[in-house]
């Protein structure tokens, strides 16, 4: 957190987009037990398009080596609902040393993108080399300092005044590495949207990252992707706001309201031009529980539905909009 956003104060650190206005930790760890799936499903739950989600964890592949999150499967269905919704996330490729290319792999890899930016560890030179521990592999999308990163909290780096508070230390890892990719993503997202009221999609800000980036060094075998460059993403926009806003102007957006929510039995759609949409409703791991196409105000039926969270997809030709709605 204090990499992504501590204050701009004088005293300690300040983090790379230190103006964000909210940030929020979503523990897997809670007072009563551990919980991953619920931390994530949290996290996308209080989340919108737009919005960037950091995945600061990691979990076992082949012999136990540390992978990305998502290699497990409910991760990895939750994830691609989040970012088929716009929700941008920046994932850890994990500190396993492992090739997401192997064989071994190949189950994981047959699901397809899950959509998230997932990040390895590089050197803290100019060479932008992969560090020894980095997963890495043709899934693996940009790199961030996976050494020498200086952080808040326990460590023994420096200490003042004896005062736990004002401890810090040289932070490791694709944990390091991931939340300087986040905080890049967070202040082009904010410069997108402040130049032209429109967010980037997840996929848009992966290829920005990437075409921008500066690129990896040493042994390119083992890929880890470019650094991002957050001014020559900057630029980027900027040269291309002209075209950017052309296409926008093109193709207004669909506005939809989803109503009753929280709803029991039914919900309707609801859409300012009064016309058919499609649509398609989606529980949080992912999976379509229904679909259909529906005029404006007419009611879907979602009584054999299980309570919780779902996300419903409405479509209209090439404009799309997603939304949120709670089963009660």
């Amino acid at each position: 957190m204090s990499i992504l956003g501590s204050a701009k104060d004088n005293i300690g650190l300040s983090g790379t987009a230190y103006n964000a206005t909210e940030m929020k930790g979503f523990l897997e760890w809670t007072t009563s037990s551990y919980n991953r799936v619920a931390a994530v499903t949290r996290s996308i739950n209080a989340s919108q398009a737009g919005d960037i989600i950091l995945y600061e964890m990691q979990t076992g592949g082949q012999n136990s080596n540390y992978v990305l999150a998502e290699y497990n499967n409910v991760v990895w269905d939750l994830t691609k609902a989040a970012t088929d919704s716009g929700i941008i996330i920046i994932a850890a490729a994990g500190n396993g040393n492992e090739n997401l290319d192997n064989s071994f792999y190949s189950a994981y890899n047959a699901r397809g993108n899950s959509g998230a930016i997932v990040v390895g560890a590089g050197s803290d030179t100019s060479q932008h080399s992969r560090l020894s521990f980095s997963t890495y592999g043709s899934r693996v999308n940009v790199q961030g300092w996976g050494q020498n990163v200086l952080a808040a909290g326990y460590g023994s780096w420096a200490k003042y005044d004896n005062d736990n508070n004002r401890t810090y230390t040289l932070f490791n890892g694709t944990s390091s590495a991931t939340p300087i990719v986040a905080s890049a993503a967070i202040l082009i997202q904010s410069f997108n949207f402040q130049q032209t009221g429109q967010y980037l999609s997840p996929s848009e800000m992966r290829n920005i990252l990437i075409s921008t980036g500066i690129p990896q060094g040493g042994n390119l075998t083992t890929k880890i992707g470019p650094l991002p460059n957050i001014k020559a993403a900057i630029e980027y926009l900027e040269s291309s706001r002209t075209t950017l806003s052309s296409k926008t102007m093109t193709l207004s957006p669909l506005k939809v309201e989803i109503y009753p929510n929280p709803a029991s039995n039914f919900i309707s759609i609801r859409n300012s031009e009064d016309k058919e949409v499609n649509f398609e409703i989606f529980n949080m791991m992912g999976q379509l529980v229904s679909k259909g196409t529906i005029l404006t105000d007419k009611k879907i039926d979602i009584s054999n539905l299980p309570k919780g969270n779902y996300l419903i997809h409405s479509t209209d030709g090439q404009r799309r909009v997603v939304e949120k709605f709670i089963k009660q």
